[in-house]
Parts: C-alpha cells; sequence; structure tokens
C-alpha cells in the first residue's frame, strides 16, 4: 500500500503571494488608498477627491494616469505621516528600553502596549557565551538580524503563487492563510481579495470569530471548500503571535484540531468559564 504523506496542511501568516498579487506595484495605490483610509488615517475629503480624480478604472486597474489623480495620490503620505511597515499602530518609535517598560507598567493586551526593545534585547542575549554554548552555536559566530538586515539580499522572484494554493487543494491539503489587519505591509485587503480570486465557493461566509464563543473579538474569517480558510486578526500588525498572542494561540488550536472557529454571540454576557 501507498505511504501516506505526512502533511496534511500549511498555515500561512500575513504571507506575500507573488509579485503580480501583493508585494509587487499592482493595484498598489488602491489598496494602500483603502487601507489608510480604513483605518482613519487620511480624511473623507482626499477620498473622495481620489475617487473624483483617478476614478475606480484606474485605481483598480491602472493605465494612463488621469488628470489630478497622482498629485492626490502623493497627497496620501503626507496626510498618514509616521508608521511602521509591520503595524500600522506600533508605538516602538524610539525602541524605548525594555528593561525600563519592564519594571514600569505590566503587559496588558491592549492594541500596542508589547514591550519595546526586543531586538537590542535579542542581540545582547544571543551575545552572551553561556546562551551561544546552549545553543552549540560557536563563541565566535557574527550574529545579525536577517530580517532585511544589512548583509541580507531578499529577492522576490515569484510573480503569483497562487496556483500552488490551488495545487494544494487538489491533493486535499488543508489550508489556513491568515492576515492581521493592521499590517500595512502585507495588506489584509489584498489578502482578502487574492483569496476570493482562487474561486472556491464558500462554506462560511465573512463572520466574526471569538476567542472565547462569546464576545472576545479575535477577527474575522471566511471559510471556502477543499478546507480553504482566510482569516484576519483584529488590531494585528504583521508578527501576529507578537502583537496578539492569545488570538494567535487561539485560532491556531482550533485549525490544527479541525475545529470551527469560535463565534461571536450577540446574547451572550459572559463565556461560561468566566
Amino acid at each position: 500500500p501507498a505511504v501516506r504523506p505526512q502533511l496534511k496542511g500549511y498555515a500561512v501568516g500575513d504571507g506575500c503571494a507573488g509579485t503580480d498579487v501583493l508585494c509587487g506595484p499592482t493595484h498598489a495605490d488602491w489598496y494602500k488608498v483603502i487601507f489608510f483610509f480604513g483605518h482613519g488615517q487620511i480624511s473623507n475629503l482626499l477620498f473622495d477627491a481620489i475617487l473624483d480624480t483617478c476614478g475606480m478604472d484606474y485605481l483598480k486597474r491602472g493605465g494612463k494616469t488621469p488628470p489630478g489623480c497622482q498629485a492626490n495620490l502623493d497627497e496620501v503620505d503626507a496626510q498618514v505621516g509616521g508608521y511602521y511597515d509591520y503595524n500600522l499602530y506600533d508605538d516602538c518609535i524610539y525602541e524605548d528600553d525594555l528593561r525600563r517598560r519592564l519594571t514600569a507598567d505590566a503587559v496588558g493586551g491592549a492594541l500596542n502596549d508589547y514591550v519595546c526593545g526586543g531586538g537590542d534585547a535579542q542581540n545582547e542575549w544571543v551575545n552572551q557565551s553561556a546562551v551561544r554554548e546552549a545553543l552549540h552555536v560557536p563563541s565566535d559566530a557574527f550574529f545579525f538580524s536577517g530580517d532585511n538586515g544589512v548583509g541580507m539580499n531578499y529577492s522576490l522572484t515569484e510573480k503569483n503563487v497562487m496556483p500552488i494554493y490551488k495545487r494544494a487543494a487538489k491533493e486535499g491539503l488543508r489550508v489556513l492563510v491568515y492576515n492581521g489587519d493592521t499590517d500595512p505591509g502585507i495588506n489584509s485587503f489584498v489578502s482578502q481579495d487574492w483569496t476570493a480570486a482562487l474561486g472556491y465557493s464558500t462554506s462560511q461566509t465573512w463572520r466574526p470569530w471569538t476567542l472565547d464563543g462569546c464576545k472576545r473579538m479575535g477577527g474575522y474569517v471566511t471559510r471556502y471548500e477543499h478546507d480553504f480558510d482566510f482569516l484576519t486578526i483584529r488590531g494585528s500588525g504583521h508578527m501576529v503571535p507578537q502583537f496578539k498572542p492569545a488570538a494567535a494561540h487561539e485560532f491556531l488550536r482550533a485549525w490544527l484540531e479541525d475545529e470551527d472557529y469560535k463565534p461571536y454571540v450577540k446574547s451572550c454576557t459572559k463565556p461560561s468559564d468566566f
């Protein structure tokens, strides 16, 4: 008898779907505009002006730039101001000292109250001789952050990886695509569109999911045929386990155990185990 493959499925978090789909210039203006407008970062007046001068056909399909359109698109950055590419609501502007933050207020679970300075702490930790010994790393090894850091050459090569997801469906693999909804770099509006463009029938249309089966919101999910799910995490940037650890644990637990994500129950006053 044939040996059953060990791979049962895979989950992809805030992932690039190819330079022609998400991580390249295609439709970049439209999704950038709706992301920042949808998060209250540009004015209603500018949004209306962009629609009037650019038009939906150009914004979604490109082509010759209509008169006055580019000037309004350029105004988006001026109105938005500064932001972290991986998390719109990140507040670690100056990399606050880790020890000072830890001795001040405890981390509570709000939108951006995680401790800043993690990168500096990581460097200090990994360069300790005892840590390197425990990790079986040579004491004289050179360590640097590989996240687009100095010395790293990350070149995008794939234009469209959607066929990989379609192949997974044909091979009976379960797939979860999840996205923090405050990640400017991997825009959840784009992710919602390309996952829908796979053409699968929905088994559950867009609905809220919760951490407790009551009212503690986790985000939103659309479930498709072929065991394919698209899920968002409310208030999370790119690194979902860092920004929303409780929500990350809950939806991954449910997915790994092949359970439905806990629903939002309007009539619920508190969870049974509260």
